[in-house]
């Protein structure tokens, strides 16, 4: 039981861990085949999500609602109503109802599934998701101690299964954040393995003389940096761990070209004022790398500059160029206007910003690119 306790929460960190757990609660319970699965309201849809010794000719006909299972019917009644938390085969079904022919059951039958062990992992207003064990023909019918051991396990994985969505949502949050970095992300689960990147670290990739990742690694520009960066990755990860040893470092990725190097900042990804809860659950450590590259100057959108400082379409124009190193002159001839437009556009720009100096522009057009950058 203990072990399988560990399987369940093992599978809340890793969702292809639910097959083992399958494979433990029917050893345990007397049971040769299982499923996890879900139920689309909405859309009517049903999906396995993990198996345990079921038949891949019985999954499409549920998958596609060519046949109905009428366990499966009766099952998410019941435990959506709330009146038990989980149920077998012959108290979802009367007897005169195991009796009634229907080609799904007769199909499960004949695999040897002739009873099951149901509970709900989690519901939302518009689907659930369940376990279900099945015994075979060879076996006694379930009964009250092992419905008593089932309700005793679903305790553990309506658990699990609620920290799993829980993770996942917050994995979810730290995605869209990472997209509004003005720099490429990456997430690492230590030197080993990267488990996310935002679109300027995709973008960084595909560069001929950028950062790479093999087989999901990072991997430096020149292979003679490489030491380092894992260095600065495994201090960042023990750092995460509760290590005494210094949190963040910084430094240069050289290219293959002759560019500029990337900047390269390492920091531990921290649940500080969290607690130790997270610090349990979100093994391996994983570490932010932030790969900022000097060639580039990011920009944000020229509808959010607009926008937020009341700005003309040609004003607008002017300022992202002042902000991407281009000079006055430079602009004037690029947008076909003369020297003088220009600078009457600087000024118009400068006071409907509430700044006076061109420098203090740049700084208040870039202070808006993490919020509205839209990509390379």
């Amino acid at each position: 039981m203990i072990d399988l306790v560990q399987r369940i929460y093992d599978a809340a960190l890793d969702p292809s861990a639910w097959e083992p757990v399958l494979e433990g609660a029917a050893s345990l319970l007397g049971g040769h085949a299982g499923m996890v699965g879900a139920n689309d309201f909405a859309s009517g849809a049903s999906r396995s999500l993990a198996r345990h010794h079921f038949p891949d000719e019985l999954v499409q006909p549920w998958e596609t609602g060519e046949m109905r299972d009428p366990w499966t019917a009766r099952g998410l009644e019941t435990l959506l109503s709330g009146r038990a938390s989980c149920a077998t085969g012959t108290q979802l079904l009367t007897p005169e109802e195991q009796q009634r022919p229907s080609p799904y059951r007769v199909m499960l039958q004949e695999a040897g599934m002739e009873d099951l062990l149901t509970m709900g992992l989690g519901f939302s207003r518009t689907s659930v998701a369940w376990l279900t064990l099945y015994c075979d023909r060879d076996e006694a019918p379930y009964g009250n101690d092992e419905l008593e051991a089932f309700d005793f396990v679903g305790g553990h994985a309506r658990r699990a299964f609620a920290i799993s969505q829980l993770l996942r949502r917050a994995e979810d949050l730290a995605c869209v954040a990472l997209e509004h970095l003005p720099c490429a992300a990456f997430v690492c689960a230590g030197p080993s393995g990267t488990r996310a990147a935002n679109r300027m670290a995709e973008h960084l990739v595909a560069q001929a003389d950028g950062p790479r990742l093999r087989q999901g690694r990072l991997l430096a520009p020149v292979g003679a940096d490489q030491r380092a960066l894992e260095l600065a990755i495994g201090r960042a990860a023990s750092t995460a761990l509760g290590a005494s040893a210094a949190g963040g470092s910084t430094l240069l990725l050289r290219r293959t070209s002759l560019a500029r190097p990337f900047v390269c900042h390492v920091c531990p990804a921290s649940h500080k004022g969290v607690g130790s809860f997270l610090d349990d659950l979100c093994a391996p450590r994983t570490v932010l790398v932030l790969v900022v590259d000097p060639e580039l100057r990011p920009q944000p959108p020229e509808a959010v500059v607009r926008e937020v400082l009341g700005l003309t379409p040609a004003e607008t124009r002017l300022v992202l160029a002042i902000a991407s190193g281009r000079s006055l002159r430079e602009h004037a001839e690029a947008a076909g206007i003369t020297e003088g437009t220009a600078r009457h556009y600087l000024k118009h720009a400068l006071n409907k910003s509430g700044v006076n100096r061109q420098a203090q522009l740049v700084r208040l057009v870039l202070s808006l690119l993490p919020a509205g950058r839209d990509g390379p």
